[in-house]
């Protein structure tokens, strides 16, 4: 029995290593967790900075853990393809997820935790379509598809032409600033400058 738990520990400490060593563990932002990537993620949840709250897993739906109290959060959850990304301040995360598999539609909500008891859940869709063009956006032919980066000053987000698409301009990338307590758009970045200064905070979507 305790070889086996100490098999289980070494493959957990091996996934971590892994993930740290290579600083690119989630799928859209460097730094992003997805939370089945290893098994201690599954069962402990992606703390805060400061280690205050937990984005955590209760009865198969996604919810915030402080102390001993889950505080269930109303936002769509896919276990296999949700990806966490704190800000450094703790105040922030998001939450990157697929409506139904990789080639599925990938959303990202900002959720705002500066009030606990009610927090507070941004859909980045309709912020960010407002400021784009119906053309490049195939006219409506396919869902553009939402990721979060990285947290700077604000947070950066890659908005996708999804790669297997009907549109002509498929797989081709946008960069967004969002300014997150303002809820708009500070600034839009065309694909090769997005790929030039975010490339090393970019996940493993676009390092393959």
């Amino acid at each position: 029995m305790h070889l086996r738990l100490w098999i289980l520990l070494i493959y957990i400490l091996m996934n971590l290593s892994c993930i740290a060593a290579s600083g690119h563990s989630g799928d859209w932002g460097r730094d992003g967790i997805n939370m089945y990537n290893v098994p201690l993620l599954k069962h402990e949840g992606v703390k805060s900075p400061d280690g205050k709250i937990t984005v955590a897993i209760n009865d198969e739906s996604l919810a915030l853990k402080v102390g001993n109290r889950f505080i269930p959060l109303n936002v769509i959850f896919n276990p296999e393809l949700s990806e966490v990304l704190w800000s450094s301040d703790s105040r922030y995360f998001t939450l990157t997820v697929s409506d139904g598999g990789w080639v599925g539609t990938w959303d990202t909500y900002v959720i705002d935790t500066k009030d606990i008891t009610t927090p507070k859940i941004i859909s980045l869709r309709p912020i960010i379509e407002a400021v784009l063009t119906k053309c490049w956006m195939c006219n409506g032919e396919d869902a553009i598809n939402i990721g979060a980066v990285s947290w700077r000053d604000e947070l950066r987000v890659i908005v996708e032409i999804p790669p297997h698409s009907v549109c002509n301009n498929m797989g081709e990338v946008k960069g967004a600033v969002i300014d997150v307590e303002h809820g708009n758009v500070i600034k839009l970045m065309r694909s090769e400058k997005v790929y030039y200064e975010w490339g090393e905070d970019m996940g493993k979507r676009f390092k393959e």
